[in-house]
């Protein structure tokens, strides 16, 4: 389940080692104490392909860790926007355009620290650029405890620039009552996305109403490319653990 670390396995080592071969792995637990989980995993499973949840841990030497251990394996980090119909819309439509502002906002408690990766993957697969640098000097000073006892959030406004002239600005404020997000290439608005009601509105009027999937739609849709292609559009585990996403 995703609201809990594990700290120990229910199964043996002989009992994981008895299993046949997996087409497909899923850890999605949170990602505290997660490099301990995988190595106990890795150590007894056979698989032909790995999928992690975001955030892969919860330190950069934790995420090289978890690196070092999966090495010579097919995995791949839950950045799930890059398989949904409604973004590969955006990403056909984008093809050879430069300098994007990504612009997200929504309530208070949407959740800075937990989404703004999911955004930060997004800006790469765009365009293929790195981030460079982070501004947070505009974030809240208290953290808010989330719905899941024990994790924090905070409020404010993030900035990331990237080494091409793009560059993401996420904000959270009791100033919007529903989450969204603009696409700017350069000054000029191209469109805006709201995700919860599958819809593009785009700045010359137009609209397109694309899916969004679920999450479990999702994991068919993943392990269905995994078997039929032996890979699928999610980053890979050292692209994220080279960025820290």
């Amino acid at each position: 389940p995703s609201n809990v670390h594990v700290v120990k396995i229910g199964l043996s080592d002989r009992d994981l080692s008895g299993l046949p071969k997996l087409d497909l792995v899923i850890v999605a637990t949170t990602a505290k104490d997660r490099v301990s989980l995988i190595f106990a995993l890795h150590r007894s499973i056979s698989a032909d392909c790995w999928l992690i949840e975001k955030l892969v841990e919860q330190t950069s030497e934790n995420m090289r860790r978890i690196a070092v251990i999966m090495q010579g394996q097919t995995v791949y980090v839950n950045h799930p926007r890059r398989m949904m119909p409604i973004h590969q819309k955006l990403f056909s439509d984008l093809a050879g355009m430069r300098n994007f502002n990504l612009i997200c906002q929504g309530p208070e408690t949407i959740g800075i620290a937990s989404n703004t990766p999911h955004f930060i993957d997004l800006l790469r697969w765009w365009h293929g650029g790195e981030p460079t640098s982070i501004k947070a000097d505009k974030l809240a000073q208290n953290w808010y405890q989330t719905k899941r006892a024990g994790f924090w959030d905070v409020s404010g406004t993030l900035e990331v620039e990237f080494d091409n002239a793009s560059s993401l600005k996420f904000m959270a404020s009791p100033d919007f009552d529903q989450f969204l997000f603009e696409v700017q290439i350069g000054d000029e608005l191209y469109c805006e996305v709201l995700e919860t009601d599958n819809l593009i509105k785009y700045s010359d009027k137009r609209r397109a109403t694309v899916s969004t999937l679920s999450q479990s739609e999702m994991t068919g849709l993943i392990l269905d490319k995994v078997i039929a292609e032996g890979q699928c559009e999610l980053p890979e585990l050292r692209h994220s653990v080279k960025r820290n996403i």
